[in-house]
């Protein structure tokens, strides 16, 4: 029903590694829970760990386009500047 690398399930406690759509469908069906909420809880040190959280290095590889975004959303500025500015130009030449 589960990958062995998803989910496993000790003492009424479900750890989860990765969940999608259809496995909290299954993990609540398996559970009996009417509403599950699909909430992320990242663990990177603890000691001892919490009962079902298996601690686990961040990710290194969250890129950093800040920059990028920052020109795209200027760019988006700017051109809506020139719209506005070409649609008042006509307006005022029309008679």
């Amino acid at each position: 029903m589960f990958d062995s690398d998803q989910v496993s399930i000790a003492d009424g406690v479900a750890t989860v590694r990765i969940v999608d759509r259809e496995t909290l469908a299954r993990l609540a069906s398996v559970l009996g829970l009417k509403r599950p909420l699909p909430y992320v809880l990242s663990v990177e040190n603890e000691s001892p760990a919490p009962r079902g959280i298996e601690p686990a290095a961040l990710p290194t590889d969250i890129p950093n386009n800040h920059f990028v975004y920052a020109l795209t959303w200027f760019a988006f500025a700017g051109m809506l500047v020139i719209f506005y500015g070409a649609l008042v130009w006509r307006r005022m030449r029309t008679p």
